[in-house]
């Protein structure tokens, strides 16, 4: 009987142990939102022909690491989820159609997340979404864990040419990051 009881109490010593060993790892994990922006300035130059279109190609790079949070934890980083991706017309010379145009994120040794859109007008505060509809943003987490510089570049043809806009890119993500 005493050998039985001396048996529970430990049984609830080591259950009571690892209970708290799991709060500890939990307590030390950080969890933060990360936002990383860019801004592409497109030049659609006048045509050479009086009937033809626009033709557009900017690029511009974003650095992970650039974002205070993600320095800090870098290393310590166990899970990246992109929650939205938008694209904002922040300027523009004068409103005009999208007839053709690709988002592309990229970079080097890792699967592209890209986006393709037609027939959108465009105007000041336009918002071009986008979405998750083929696993861009399992590309895109991939891209972000591996903390490197990436390559966000939009391309395409409007219906006007001779004329300038601004795309404002921005990814929000929720960071998970352990010392454990």
């Amino acid at each position: 009987m005493k050998k039985t009881q001396k048996l529970l109490l430990l049984v609830a010593l080591i259950s009571i142990s690892l209970a708290s060993c799991n709060k500890i790892k939990e307590a030390l994990v950080v969890e933060f939102d990360a936002v990383f922006k860019t801004n592409l300035n497109a030049l659609v130059s006048p045509g050479t022909l009086k009937a033809t279109d626009g033709t557009f190609s900017v690029s511009s790079t974003i650095d992970p690491l650039s974002n205070p949070d993600m320095a800090t934890y870098a290393a310590l980083i166990q899970e990246i989820n992109v929650t939205e991706i938008t694209g904002l017309i922040t300027s523009i010379t004068q409103p005009t159609t999208l007839e053709t145009a690709t988002v592309t994120m990229s970079s080097s040794g890792y699967s592209d997340a890209s986006w393709f859109f037609s027939d959108v007008a465009l105007n000041q505060g336009t918002t071009l979404t986008l979405d998750n509809a083929n696993g861009q943003f399992d590309n895109m987490q991939s891209i972000l864990e591996s903390n490197n510089e990436f390559t966000v570049e939009f391309s395409g043809s409007t219906t006007d040419d001779d004329l300038e806009f601004a795309m404002e890119i921005t990814i929000k993500t929720k960071v998970k990051a352990s010392p454990l």
